[in-house]
């Protein structure tokens, strides 16, 4: 739930929503084991590939949320300019679920930059 912002928790609708969704996970026969997760934050922790971004020679469009606390918003920035010709994005009042929160933005932004590549 820490992946939305507090724009959507604010909303009532979207909250609602929320809630209900974590309602259903509680009910999934296959949720994600802790070790999944601790496994997730060691790679986050201890793995970090930001010298070697400057190897990227594609067109590279990076994307983040204002609020993301996940991946704050300094590190999204220290990505897209260790990345030659990257284009950088910054969703407003969104967190590390940016895409959710600007679904149509997200797809519409996503496939012009996808079609200016060629």
């Amino acid at each position: 739930m820490l992946i939305f912002s507090k724009r959507s928790w604010d909303n009532k609708d979207i909250h609602a929503g929320l809630l209900e969704d974590r309602k259903n996970a509680a009910l999934d026969p296959n949720p994600q084991p802790l070790i999944g997760l601790e496994a997730q934050a060691e790679a986050c922790m201890g793995h970090s590939v930001l010298e070697e971004l400057n190897e990227i020679t594609c067109p590279t469009f990076v994307l983040g949320g204002e609020e993301d606390v996940f991946t704050p918003l300094w590190m999204t920035k220290e990505v897209a300019a260790a990345i030659t010709n990257s284009k950088l994005h910054i969703y407003p009042e969104s967190g590390h679920a940016f895409h959710w929160e600007n679904l149509e933005d997200f797809n519409e932004r996503v496939r012009d930059w996808l079609e200016s590549q060629g």
